[in-house]
């Protein structure tokens, strides 16, 4: 926000003008933060503001540093040198003079600061190692923008290492994933001090979905009545003010009415005595994006962080004071009605928060589906110091979230990055609704569904590990899969082994007090996936059922007169535990189709085999059609297309080290790179066939010319990309390597021509790999400042521009699309550091990026030291830590 002397009010409809005016006199509380969890990331946005603005009060974070603590990292990620400074100071909000209490944009804004770098992070670590020294208390965390109407984007994430750091807990808390938990709104007259009553016309909904995630409640707002408010059922009326930084907080959403709010959001506390409320900035817009699958606009939920401290609360009515109240809560209601006219607001994920040891708490049935996130999930590291026997990750591994590839849906994963994984295991650790007493349910159980993927394959089991009572059990499951498998661990003592301490299965149920899922089962790079973690007992009503078969298309290539194509897999899973599923083939060549099974229980692979003999050239469709037996669960369509081309070819034979890199002609390639495929049969129907593009925004390079295709597989055959093609001969292929090699030592390349395929050849992948074109043997491709190729007769000249051009970078910022020509706006970044030597003289680089209107081309603008020998001289380049061939060039 940018903050100023008069925030804003949100006063009654009714009386709109007469609060208005009394706001130039009325002191309103200092706003709230968003409050962070230490060592999680969260992603956020502000709008766009003016040059020198400061963002702080609601718009900014802070976090809790206990006594004893080492250190405080707090880590802002965004774009690339963006023109955002990140704040932070102790005990007083950023951006604000302590002396004056006024804003300033001079040294007295902060503590610390600094601004984004090449990569898009800025990071200040405080310590006793910096001044002023890491303190205890509470540290505000904001912005200062430096560029006109600049909005924020990115991650926030604030780490406190070291000393006691109490978890923050749930006091109480309403989901809504299954009915409105007996919220209402304020339809009836309370006796109590300062309420007021709704319209009559006005409605309380509860909708079952797009919440943040699952169900939420609304209020309908009929417009130009009383204020509406939802009002929290009794359990939310607990002494607020006798545990440390106790806070309220709920996710809000505008479901529809005017796009712009006219009030702010609002909290109210009310006791027999009093009451007092909380005023915060208005909600956000009604977004405007129209989603195509769900035929509607989607909510826009924004977390909204309420603290129980005096300087942020304003008395509403009555005389009693604000500890009274907040000790003795009889009602607490939340704004419904954002604008003067009619719409719907929505409520979800109403908590109110202390800091401290939570005591235990019966748990729940409940579900983590991963639809909307991480759903408070966390992986082992860092290690949790205080529990014993609490298990430590690898510290490179990445815990991921996926929007798409569950089962269905949603979905967490932790990824290795190691060639040959990492020291440590893995392990998936449950969110606090998951830990407490299990002792009151009738027979519970774990759900769950579990998919692996490495090169050799899992050989242990998935495991949980339960931890209570001082002592840890362990549930072995069935060994993973590369496919959705459903598992179930029933919480009862014969299926537990103890590995440590001495208590009883009973015992540890009382008060269990964490859980962990392994995610280390191979001995090589894996990815461990988990999805739709439940608790359930004999109670709970059948998990909802879902049919997946992936993937959603086959494409069959054969050649006529020759063997019939590889059979190709589809994997069948299912949702909710076993299902029954029958499958079967539509189409013109059904008969030709045949299936490795027709029925079975999900999950389950099944091979799709085509017999293509006597079939005459040309493409042929047919579709396989998976049905859920004894359901009404809609019927899953693979589409399937069967290309026989007219004529054989010879098979295609990529030559022994015939994989180079287009500038060094090197075996050693980096993701985006321009590389040769060097061998005999290559071309097929293409032969000779240049493929260009205009260079005009967004135009890119094809993956495919009259069937010839170059496809880059993972050393365990799973298929990472198509590579875009710019030249293809018999004896020669121009490609780029796709960006989406990124992160891996080696891959093979296959070269495909009418469906036919070459041995695959093994490729050597580099972070960064740079390479200098040339002419005339070694002489760098290179233009002086004049625009002219730099030549004996056209040299360089010293503290001039010189632009050369490359290839080999690696990854880029933002990153882009493969074969996708590279943008002039926004310039395509290479962020790796980066040397470039002209007869031994450093040169200062003033550009690095790929050449806009080019695919796979590095552009390296230099400007040549005044102390750069004269005459013909080498050059070379160093990025990442990795040289660059050795060029001439002539300088004058």
């Amino acid at each position: 926000m940018n903050r100023r002397l008069s925030p804003p009010f949100a006063p009654s409809r009714a009386s709109i003008g007469l609060l208005l005016l009394c706001s130039l006199v009325i002191a309103v509380p200092g706003q709230a933060t968003t409050l962070l969890t230490n060592g999680s990331e969260i992603y956020f946005t502000r709008f766009a503001g003016d040059d020198l603005s400061v963002v702080n009060g609601a718009d900014g974070f802070t976090i809790y540093v206990p006594p004893g603590a080492k250190s405080l990292e707090v880590e802002f990620r965004t774009a690339p040198n963006e023109p955002v400074e990140l704040m932070v100071r102790n005990g007083l909000d950023v951006g604000i003079d302590p002396n004056s209490g006024l804003e300033t944009y001079g040294p007295k804004r902060a503590s610390y600061f600094t601004m984004p770098d090449n990569l898009g992070i800025a990071r200040i670590t405080v310590s006793n190692q910096v001044f002023p020294p890491l303190s205890p208390g509470t540290y505000y965390i904001g912005f200062l923008r430096r560029a006109e109407n600049q909005a924020i984007e990115g991650t926030m994430k604030a780490t406190v290492s070291g000393g006691p750091v109490e978890e923050l807990y749930s006091l109480a808390e309403s989901k809504f994933d299954v009915d409105a938990e007996g919220w209402t709104r304020n339809a009836t007259l309370s006796p109590l001090p300062g309420t007021v009553v709704g319209d009559p016309k006005s409605l309380f909904e509860y909708y079952g979905e797009r919440g943040n995630p699952g169900g939420f409640i609304a209020i309908r707002d009929v417009g130009q009545g009383p204020d509406e408010f939802f009002v929290a059922p009794d359990k939310f009326n607990v002494n607020l003010i006798e545990n440390s930084e106790t806070r309220i907080e709920f996710d809000l959403a505008r479901i529809t009415g005017g796009r712009e709010p006219h009030f702010g959001v609002e909290v109210r506390v009310y006791s027999d005595e009093g009451s007092w409320r909380w005023i915060g900035q208005p909600p956000t817009s009604i977004p405007t994006d129209y989603n195509f699958f769900t035929g509607q606009v989607d909510p826009l939920w924004r977390l909204v962080s309420v603290p129980v401290r005096r300087d942020f609360w304003n008395k509403l009515a009555g005389t009693g004071s604000f500890e009274d109240t907040m000790a003795n809560p009889k009602r607490i209601e939340v704004r419904g009605s954002y604008t003067f006219g009619p719409g719907t607001n929505g409520l979800d994920n109403f908590r109110i928060l202390v800091r401290g040891e939570a005591p235990p708490q019966p748990v729940l049935p409940t579900i983590s589906t991963f639809s909307g996130g991480f759903d408070r999930w966390l992986r082992n590291y860092p290690q949790d110091e205080e529990l014993e026997g609490a298990t430590l990750g690898d510290r490179d591994s990445m815990f991921l979230w996926d929007q798409e590839e569950g089962n269905p849906g949603g979905r967490i994963t932790i990824a290795e990055t190691g060639d040959h994984g990492g020291p440590n295991a893995d392990a998936f650790v449950a969110p606090q609704e998951f830990l407490g007493i299990y002792t009151g349910l009738n027979q519970p159980r774990f759900e769950f569904d579990y998919r692996h993927r490495s090169f050799l394959g899992a050989t242990d089991p998935v495991r949980i590990w339960i931890f209570g009572a001082g002592s840890i059990y362990r549930w072995d499951g069935a060994v993973p899969l590369n496919i959705w498998g459903h598992q179930t661990a029933y919480l009862r003592a014969a299926d537990w082994t103890l590995e440590s301490g001495a208590a009883t299965f009973p015992e540890v149920l009382a008060n269990v007090v964490r859980i962990e899922i392994s995610a280390e089962h191979a001995w090589s790079r894996e990815r461990n996936s988990l999805d739709n973690f439940a608790v359930l007992t004999a109670d709970s009503p059948p998990l909802p059922q879902s049919l997946t078969a992936a993937p959603s298309t086959l494409d069959f290539a054969a050649v006529a007169t020759e063997a019939s194509p590889e059979p190709q897999m589809i994997q069948i899973t299912s949702s909710g535990g076993e299902l029954l599923w029958q499958a079967a083939v539509e189409g013109s060549v059904k008969d030709r189709v045949e299936l490795s099974a027709t029925h079975g229980t999900a999950p389950q692979e099944v091979a799709v085999s085509v017999d293509t003999a006597g079939l005459a050239a040309g493409e042929y469709a047919f579709t396989v059609v998976v049905t859920a037996s004894g359901t009404t669960l809609p019927a899953q369509r693979i589409e399937a297309k069967l290309t026989v081309s007219p004529q054989p070819f010879p098979t295609p034979v990529i030559s022994d080290g015939g994989v180079v890199q287009a500038a060094t002609y090197q075996a050693k390639l980096a993701p985006g790179a321009l590389g040769v495929i060097f061998g005999t049969s290559l071309g097929g129907p293409a032969q000779g066939l240049a493929l260009g593009y205009t260079g005009q925004r967004g135009d890119a390079l094809p993956t495919e010319a009259s069937g010839v295709k170059v496809l880059v597989y993972e050393e365990f055959e799973q298929l990472i990309a198509e590579a875009p093609l710019l030249y293809v001969s018999d004896g020669q292929i121009n490609f780029q390597m796709p960006f989406e090699v990124a992160g891996r030592a080696r891959v093979r390349l296959v070269v495909a021509v009418g469906g036919i395929r070459s041995a695959p050849s093994p490729v050597q992948i580099l972070a960064s790999a740079p390479g200098i074109f040339t002419f005339e043997g070694n002489r760098a491709i290179a233009v002086n400042h004049n625009g002219q190729l730099v030549t004996a007769t056209t040299p360089l000249t010293r503290t001039k521009n010189v632009t050369v051009y490359m290839t080999g970078q690696g990854s880029v910022a933002p990153s882009w699309a493969s074969g996708r020509a590279a943008s002039a706006s926004p310039l395509i970044f290479a962020p790796a550091e980066a040397h470039a030597y002209i007869g031994g003289a450093e040169a200062r680089i003033t550009f690095l990026g790929l050449a806009p209107g080019m695919v796979g081309v590095l552009q390296m603008n230099i400007e040549p030291s005044y102390f750069t020998p004269l005459g013909e001289q080498t050059m070379h380049v160093n990025i990442g830590g990795f040289e660059s061939n050795s060029t001439i060039v002539v300088v004058q």
